[in-house]
């Protein structure tokens, strides 16, 4: 296994890279995060069962 040597540039776009992606895809998916119910909420009392100890 051969360890690569990197340039400061190149490190530093790499390091880049992520965030750039995320303004471009951000637009596209209208977010990053979904959350979404594993069960059928019926109505507002429906989160008592399923938040009670």
């Amino acid at each position: 296994m051969t360890k690569e040597k990197f340039t400061k540039e190149e490190l530093l776009a790499r390091a880049k890279k992520p965030s750039a992606d995320a303004l471009r895809l951000h637009p596209f998916y209208k977010g990053k995060i979904q959350v979404v119910p594993k069960c059928s909420i019926w109505d507002f009392s429906a989160f008592g069962v399923w938040y009670s100890n």
